[in-house]
């Protein structure tokens, strides 16, 4: 796991170069190229703090605006076919997309640190053949994990009403 360091809001690397002796890192998460180094991590501990105030400080005395990590907002690149099953489950719900991809990151984010409710919630789909008789059988299980499975079941040739 990759340790990083905070200051004002703002994150850091904490990185080693073997060929220059040195630890050294870089604020994270923003498009300005702002980097530190030092001989020792207490040393590159108070470099970052001193290259996060320096930027802020330059920022405000050139009047531009210090960019802020985690707006809120992101691009997302997913395939097809995950767009198309996520726009679906979200028009089922009656939910924006944007709520289906924060609950899915929630629940990837907070899987680990949190004991997860379990609520079962079965929805069963059926298709019927032309003669009325169920030909194929859907059903849907969330679960508190947010995890969804799929059954197709065989063929049913009877059913009742």
């Amino acid at each position: 796991m990759k340790q990083t360091l905070e200051h004002n809001g703002y994150y850091g690397s904490a990185e080693i170069s073997v060929e220059d002796n040195c630890l050294f890192g870089k604020l994270l998460f923003i498009n300005d190229l702002i980097m530190y180094s030092a001989d020792t991590f207490e040393e590159l501990k108070k470099e970052f703090q001193a290259a996060v105030d320096d930027y802020l400080e330059t920022c405000r005395l050139v009047g531009k605006e210090a960019e802020r990590p985690f707006k809120g907002s992101l691009n997302v690149r997913i395939t097809p076919e995950l767009h198309r099953k996520a726009a679906l489950v979200a028009t089922r719900e009656d939910v924006s997309l944007n709520v289906i991809i924060a609950k899915a990151i929630e629940a990837y984010v907070y899987k680990q640190d949190q004991p997860v409710n379990v609520i079962n919630n079965n929805h069963n789909y059926f298709n019927t053949d032309q003669s009325g008789l169920i030909s194929t059988k859907h059903t849907e299980t969330f679960e508190g994990n947010g995890e969804s499975q799929w059954t197709i079941s065989p063929r049913i040739t009877s059913a009742t009403h």
